[in-house]
Parts: C-alpha cells; sequence; structure tokens
C-alpha cells in the first residue's frame, strides 16, 4: 500500500489545480511536506482525509465531513447566483503492485444567495480495493496510547504489542530508554521504570513512545499501512527527530510527515521527496513547490 501522486483543486487555500508526487521507493520512504505556521500544511492533510474517507478534523471545520468550507473563501465569495464551482482530489495508489485512481468531488452552487452543497462523489468503492485501515492519518500525536488504553480495544493482541515495542526501544538510538521497559499492567500500556509506572510529562518522550506504538500496530493490528502525521514534532527538541524518523522508516513501508521549515533543520537528508507550501499573503492562496535536495527553503 503506497500513495503515489495527490492532485487537488480548489481546497481550502490551494486555487486551481496542484499536484504532489511521494516517493515510493523502499529506499526513500520518507516524504515530507514542508512549510511555515498557516501555510496550509492542515488543509493539504484535510485534504487526502477526506478524499479517502470524506472526513476532515472538526476543529478546522463546521461539518464533520468538511464540504462547507473545503472550496477556498474567495472562490465561494465571488460565485454569481445560479454559477457552480468544485473542489476536487484524487490519489493515485498502488494497491499489491497495482495502480488504483480514488476521486472524491463536490460540487458549489449559489442559489438567491445562498450556496448549495451537492452530495460529494467517489469514483471507487474504497471498502473494495482497500485493505481495513490502510491509512493511519495521525493529528494529535503524544496522545495515542493514553486513548488506546482508556477505550481498551485489542486486549488480545496487548501483550504482542508490548513485546513489539520493547523490541524497537531495544534497537532505538535514542539512550534515554535504556533503563525503561513497557509492561500489561491492568490491561493497559505503561511505561516503566525502576519496577514503577513513569508517566512522561516531557513531550518528546511521550511523542516517541506513541510513535513506537504506531510502528508496533502497524505489523499487528494494520498491516501494510501508509502513517501520514500532521505536525509529528511540535514541542519536541531537536534530539528526538531523527531517532523516531529511523525506526519509523524501518517498520513502516512509506511516511508522509507534515513538518515546519525549523523541524525540517534537524532532519538528515534522507527523505524521498519534499515539497514546500508557500501562501502568497495578499491573496491567501497556497502554491505548492517541488523541494529540490541542497536548496536552501525560504
Amino acid at each position: 500500500m503506497l500513495i503515489n501522486k495527490v492532485k487537488i483543486e480548489n481546497f481550502g487555500p490551494f486555487v486551481g489545480k496542484h499536484e504532489l508526487e511521494f516517493s515510493i521507493d523502499e529506499e526513500k520512504k520518507l516524504n515530507l511536506i514542508l512549510g511555515k505556521n498557516d501555510s496550509g500544511k492542515t488543509q493539504l492533510f484535510n485534504a487526502m482525509l477526506w478524499c479517502l474517507y470524506g472526513e476532515a478534523w472538526t476543529h478546522f471545520y463546521q461539518s464533520p465531513n468538511a464540504e462547507l468550507l473545503s472550496l477556498n473563501d474567495s472562490i465561494l465569495s465571488n460565485l454569481s447566483n445560479n454559477q457552480t464551482a468544485a473542489t476536487r482530489v484524487e490519489m493515485n495508489l498502488i494497491i499489491e503492485n497495482k495502480p488504483h485512481i480514488v476521486k472524491r468531488e463536490v460540487q458549489f452552487r449559489k442559489i438567491d444567495g445562498k450556496i448549495t452543497v451537492d452530495s460529494p462523489t467517489s469514483n471507487k468503492d474504497l471498502a473494495s480495493i482497500l485493505p481495513s485501515q490502510s491509512f493511519i492519518f495521525v493529528k494529535n500525536i503524544g496522545t495515542l496510547i493514553e486513548n488506546f488504553n482508556q477505550k481498551k480495544i485489542y486486549l488480545e493482541k496487548l501483550d504482542k504489542i508490548i513485546y513489539k515495542m520493547n523490541l524497537i526501544k531495544q534497537k532505538s538510538s535514542f539512550k534515554y530508554f535504556e533503563n525503561f521497559e513497557f509492561r500489561n499492567i491492568d490491561s493497559e500500556i505503561k511505561l516503566i521504570r525502576d519496577g514503577e509506572p513513569y508517566y512522561p510529562h516531557p513531550a518528546g518522550i511521550k511523542v516517541t513512545t506513541d510513535f513506537m506504538f504506531l510502528s508496533s500496530v502497524r505489523g499487528i493490528l494494520i498491516p501494510n499501512s501508509v502513517l501520514i502525521v500532521d505536525s509529528p514534532f511540535n514541542w519536541i527538541t531537536p534530539e528526538f527527530i531523527n531517532p523516531i524518523t529511523d525506526f519509523l522508516l524501518e517498520y513502516i513501508p512509506q511516511v508522509i510527515f507534515f513538518v515546519t521549515d525549523y523541524h525540517y533543520q534537524n532532519l538528515e537528508m534522507k527523505q524521498g521527496i519534499t515539497h514546500a507550501l508557500v501562501k502568497d499573503q495578499k491573496t491567501f492562496s497556497t502554491t505548492i513547490k517541488r523541494f529540490e535536495k541542497n536548496k536552501i527553503w525560504i
């Protein structure tokens, strides 16, 4: 399961047509979407989520399905009466070495000064071609294990997940975890130090343990999944970034990170393809530019 290309048209700040290509090379699994704050990273994240599942993160949109605000505001405001506009997202996927195209589109029309929204359409029945939970979209890294423990699901596989997390911990180049161990305590994943549960407050430790969890469940609960994470390194110090990236690339077939230029500076040049989001402050629209290796991004 891999994402080859994403094409978007008039979604959020992306006015007109834009295309992103992602690396599907086994040796270059890491793909980066690089942008400053408010450049459109989360809207692009939402465009991919909407294309596949018709959903978006609701704290950015009034509707759980994102249709009402998926089209660019300036296009909506400039619609004449009875005029239509559309937003479209298309994704080229590689599933079991075969290409598949998934599209989602929604039409807008202004009638008597009000915007009406047609039902969004997709030209593929995703359930018929995608394995269950084929994509892992993560917005709030640092809370995954807590949420997993609260839901008490997959208890029959909990010990397998913990065993895999400890293997990943041992192989990690980040030495902070040398005296720690993950254990099953009252049917929950707990980080143990000196025989006592440890409650990690530093953001870097919580984020790292969450990524260990994702790398573990990928092989046990959600095989062949692509990992797509918005702001994976918020609130953590630079020494966590490369160790996290190293073990993710070992265990997950394709990784897509939406990162700021600050965090990019701490990533080694080991990525597959990087795109930069550049926002025009006059029009509030964003363009997507291919980032060339060894070129300084401004």
